[in-house]
């Protein structure tokens, strides 16, 4: 384990590990125990990475496997939003990574928690929460909030039900050093933006900025068999995803996203 200090925002600390369980499940004992950050935990490898919904989430080394702790304010019921902010401050890190000429539209954001280029997953955040009531004293009670994000740096992972890429197979070499630095920036400035709630709406109209258009086709796989198609209306005001069935508005508040109609030729499309 290494305590290092990196050019981050002020009074954000960082834990490096080669090798540890889930920056995540590192994150959430700290908090626990008392830690109250903010603080990144950044390892080269993960044994037991998590996606959402309990997959596994494939942790090879060279990409970036980091979690976020701070302990927040904010109600326990508006923590959900916090995966919003966390995507687009992803976003917003890795676009100024690219050159010049990138199209807009190569890099997207898919409801609720996915990043995209040219149509194939690029990272993932996990959003967790732990209301802290300590019987210490000492440890100042709140919530414990840690996200979690893998993106695929150095090389993709094959994936049986859906296509991925890496900032590589685009020829951009990128360290976990280089991504985390912007990424903690960016973070630091859209919580800030967010306010503990005050201004989601603001959060849900830049998140929309930045993911498939309204009127795109899409199908979501609620689980059980069951899905849901149509056309994107937008978000509510609580993040839900909104979809258009022939003029009937319908709510959807979990669930994979399929994009109808994209490019799946499995070709790379990055110059």
């Amino acid at each position: 384990m290494k305590n290092q200090l990196a050019d981050l925002p002020g009074g954000t600390k960082i834990l490096e590990f080669d090798e540890i369980d889930s920056t995540s499940l590192e994150a959430m004992r700290r908090g626990r125990a008392g830690e109250t950050g903010p603080l990144w935990i950044l390892a080269g490898r993960q044994t037991r990475g998590r996606g959402r919904r309990g997959r596994v989430w494939q942790s090879d080394k060279g990409n970036f496997h980091a979690s976020y702790l701070e302990r927040m304010d904010c109600k326990i019921e508006d923590a959900a939003q916090i995966s919003f902010i966390a995507a687009i401050a992803l976003f917003d890190a890795v676009s100024n990574l690219f050159w010049a000429n990138r199209k807009p539209s190569d890099l997207i954001l898919k409801w609720p928690n996915d990043l995209l280029l040219d149509g194939k997953k690029l990272a993932g955040i996990l959003t967790e929460c732990t209301p802290v009531n300590p019987t210490d004293a000492q440890i100042q009670p709140g919530l414990s909030v840690v996200i979690g994000i893998g993106l695929n740096l150095a090389g993709a992972p094959d994936l049986p039900d859906r296509q991925t890429v890496s900032l590589r197979d685009c020829r951009l070499d990128i360290s976990p050093h280089e991504l985390l630095v912007p990424l903690a920036e960016q973070l630091e400035r859209w919580l800030k933006i967010w306010s503990n709630g005050a201004n989601i709406a603001s959060i849900l109209e830049e998140w929309q900025r930045r993911a498939m258009p309204a009127g795109s086709e899409i199908k979501v796989h609620l689980g059980n068999d069951q899905e849901v198609s149509g056309k994107i209306a937008g978000l509510s005001p609580k993040g839900e995803l909104l979809i258009d069935q022939a003029g009937d508005i319908v709510k959807v508040s979990f669930g994979d996203v399929e994009f109808m109609g994209r490019d799946t030729d499995g070709q790379q499309h990055c110059d």
